[in-house]
């Protein structure tokens, strides 16, 4: 498979960042992580998105009501390719 990296950058406002945290799915083992590590997590559609949490409890409810109304099906394959 090939290795596809993705990286993104927000900007608000032109103030200089004062507090960074990382996003973590409390899973990852941070043993070496030093100041020079990259990392992210697994992206097998290459698709990404930063969003509000409403719009992502939204799109979750939205997922769970489709998938019980598809049993068996792929979301991204029965869903979303057929708008692409």
């Amino acid at each position: 498979m090939k290795k596809i990296i993705v990286a993104t950058r927000m900007k608000f406002n032109e103030n200089i960042l004062i507090i960074y945290h990382k996003t973590l799915m409390s899973d990852e083992n941070l043993d070496n992580v030093d100041s020079n590590s990259i990392f992210g997590f697994m992206v097998d559609t290459r698709l990404a998105t930063i969003i509000y949490t409403k719009t992502r409890d939204a799109y979750c409810d939205f997922v769970d009501d489709w998938h019980s109304q598809n049993d068996g099906k792929n979301i991204y394959d029965d869903f979303f390719c057929k708008r692409i």
